[in-house]
């Protein structure tokens, strides 16, 4: 029977997230191909997305992360 290891599901996620990166950015290449788009404006975009996307998805984690903590400083009952 084979052991789990937490490393490889890293491992693996960096693996699909940057396959995912990869597939995207030909996509854009090739649409600002189409439209007329130069590939300097296709990456400043594509940067400029990533950065804003990276600082919207920061704080739904936070927030959960921090409403957990809370939760489990309150006293719970037992329900009757």
């Amino acid at each position: 029977m084979l052991k789990f290891d937490p490393r490889l599901v890293k491992v693996l996620a960096v693996v699909c997230v940057s396959t995912a990166v990869a597939g995207e950015l030909l996509q854009n290449f090739k649409v600002g191909y189409i439209l007329g788009g130069t590939p300097r404006s296709i990456e400043i975009v594509g940067l400029i997305a990533a950065v804003v996307a990276s600082c919207v998805m920061y704080f739904p984690p936070l927030w959960l992360h921090f409403g957990n903590i809370h939760k489990r400083h309150r006293e719970r009952t037992a329900p009757k």
